[in-house]
């Protein structure tokens, strides 16, 4: 086809774009769980487990790509990183088709970088802005890094490309009572929320709550990367104050924050203590809801009160406004056997329901998919639960080896050819970016199985109108 023809149907493109509002539309959805496992402290890997049973049962992939066992994991559209922690201070990229091919592999912390908690950025999580830009936690730091999640290898050590500075929360040998004067945030996880990045520190002293100096939200603006003074912080502090009992606010990690779009909230939990800490900070723990627009706080549930007999609270899900679940820890790293899992009423703060099967197990973590299913880690038996919390009942039980610590959700659509910035979409952009490679004399296998609409081994402009189309 000839450059002006192929012009004139660019154009075409563009301007029906124009007048048409156009809402990117997904293909059918396909859902993936990536679990982080470990055995004891000595080593991990990652697990693949298939989002749909197959006569009954899902598929899984056990001991992928074998490491430590400190791992973590984030997953942003067809794409997950697996971050190694203490001391290991790296992130690895991978496609959830082929998950155990490393794209590729960055450092987390400069190769002087200063002020870093026993001399470790520990990454803990990546919050995504977009393709092109992310948030990435490190627990061990005083700033969070801004990142290009979406450079290439060959520009991967364009990863960092800015920083935020929440030195302000732990200031070493601080003289305010609410000070965290070991000089490091603990910095735990986040999420993103109409333009404005939410960032959970759980300010330990020494590595133990303190009740004179609370966890903290951070809030900042994602366009300016400016921090919000939200008014709710104490002396100069900027951020969110949470109110006691939550005083080890996000632990553990992800599996303690929470966003619920149907009634825009914000959950925050966290037990009051932590391994060998002094019990009795601020009661049990608990759970906070906080307005991501006026910044309130309101505590949910209570374990400071003379009657909880749940003991400090461990993980936490939230399925919906009047439903949600958490992991009742006695003794913290001590005795698993005493830990139970509780069904509960965010809204009242009501324990509605406990589950005998799940009594005396190693619940590290659990998350709520798509399909509101709730995926619990069990450690004791080596398994993910999957549970149906339309009734509360038991889907399956899937087999994981090593035992599983932390999962995180990929999800891809069936029309993958056509979606050329493979972000999950296909959209009037898509067939701009097609178009722009029918002008190129070459281009990567990478562009081709992007671009290539028909499968016919040519990017023409009629796969930039087909991957148009396909956008309505």
């Amino acid at each position: 086809m000839k450059r002006n023809h192929c012009l004139m149907l660019f154009c075409l493109i563009c301007a029906t774009a124009l007048f048409f509002k156009i809402t990117e539309v997904h293909g059918k959805e396909q859902m993936t769980a990536v679990v982080t496992t470990s055995s004891g402290w000595t080593s991990g890997a990652h697990s693949i487990v298939s989002g749909v049973p197959v006569n009954g049962h899902r598929s899984v992939q056990n001991k992928l790509r074998p490491s430590i066992s400190d791992l973590k994991i984030s997953s942003h559209g067809p794409y997950f990183y697996r971050m190694e922690g203490f001391q290991a201070d790296n992130i690895s990229k991978f496609l959830i088709s082929n998950p155990e091919n490393v794209i590729w592999n960055v450092p987390s912390q400069s190769a002087d970088e200063p002020n870093l908690q026993s001399q470790s950025s520990n990454p803990y999580a990546i919050i995504f802005a977009s393709n092109e830009k992310a948030y990435l936690i490190r627990y061990g730091a005083r700033t969070i890094w801004i990142v290009n999640p979406g450079v290439s290898y060959e520009d991967r050590h364009q990863f960092k490309i800015g920083q935020l500075d929440i030195s302000a929360y732990a200031v070493e040998n601080g003289q305010n009572d609410y000070d965290d004067t070991d000089g490091y945030p603990e910095m735990c996880g986040g999420k993103i929320i109409d333009g404005k990045l939410f960032i959970v520190m759980q300010r330990l002293v020494d590595w133990c709550p303190k009740e004179s100096v609370h966890s903290y939200v951070a809030v900042f603006n994602v366009h300016t990367d400016t921090e919000i003074d939200t008014g709710k912080g104490e002396g100069s502090l900027k951020g969110i104050k949470l109110p006691s009992p939550v005083y080890n606010a996000g632990f553990p990690g992800s599996s303690s924050i929470h966003y619920l779009k149907e009634n825009n909230t914000l959950y925050v939990s966290g037990p009051a203590s932590m391994g060998s800490c002094s019990s009795g900070v601020g009661g049990k723990g608990g759970v906070v809801s906080i307005d991501p627009n006026t910044y309130e706080t309101t505590v949910v549930l209570n374990g400071s009160t003379d009657d909880w007999p749940y003991g400090n609270i461990g993980s936490t899900a939230i399925v919906s406004s009047d439903k949600g679940y958490f992991v009742s820890m006695p003794d913290i790293y001590v005795d698993v056997s005493k830990n139970s899992v509780h069904q509960f009423n965010p809204e009242t703060g009501e324990v509605i329901e406990s589950f005998s099967s799940l009594k005396g197990k190693d619940i590290g973590s659990m998350a709520v998919d798509r399909q509101q299913k709730l995926w619990l880690c069990n450690g004791s038996d080596s398994e993910i639960v999957i549970m149906d919390t339309s009734d509360n009942s038991i889907e399956e039980r899937v087999a994981i080896d090593p035992s599983p610590k932390l999962i995180s959700f990929v999800y891809t659509y069936d029309f993958e050819a056509g979606d050329v910035n493979k972000n999950g979409m296909i959209s009037p952009q898509d067939a701009v970016d097609a178009y722009k490679l029918t002008l190129k004399s070459e281009w990567t296998n990478e562009q081709l199985w992007g671009a290539d609409f028909n499968g016919d081994g040519e990017i023409t402009a009629q796969d930039a109108v087909d991957i148009f189309w396909a956008g309505f």
